[in-house]
């Protein structure tokens, strides 16, 4: 029985649960459950910090700032110029969202001799999948 407690406890542990909380489930005190767990050898769960580079931050920031039509053009939501392109600041510069997202989400580098241009004609669309890298016209 005690076996069969005590198997539950770590589980719950190893799951995620505070000592707490599997105090509250067994009628025991939290350092209760502490020793019960150090005798099992059951250690503290480490808690695991993913880093996000910081291409992903921009990635996560684009698709949370647009509204997707029924063509799949992803519509910038955020601030626009004038003549209705989307900016965001990237790499401490205000630049065009539609740029930043054909550079984070194809992994690409844009020359300043290349232009973005979209195949679905709608100047706040930054879908990845419809943007084309063109040279500039001189």
């Amino acid at each position: 029985m005690k076996e069969l407690r005590n198997k539950e406890i770590s589980e719950l542990r190893l799951n995620g649960f505070t000592l707490a909380k599997i105090g509250e489930i067994y009628n025991l005190t939290r350092e209760r459950v502490r020793q019960i767990l150090s005798e099992l050898g059951i250690q503290k769960p480490q808690s695991v910090k993913v880093k996000i580079s910081y291409d992903e931050k921009i990635r996560q920031r684009i698709i949370n700032n647009i509204k997707e039509t029924e063509n799949n053009c992803w519509i910038w939501q955020k601030t626009k110029t004038p003549l209705g392109y989307g900016t965001m600041s990237y790499k401490g510069y205000k630049q065009y969202v539609h740029r930043v997202s054909y550079t984070v989400f194809k992994d690409s580098v844009i020359n300043k001799d290349m232009n973005v241009i979209r195949s679905c004609k709608h100047r706040d669309c930054v879908n990845p999948n419809h943007l084309l890298l063109d040279k500039k016209i001189l």
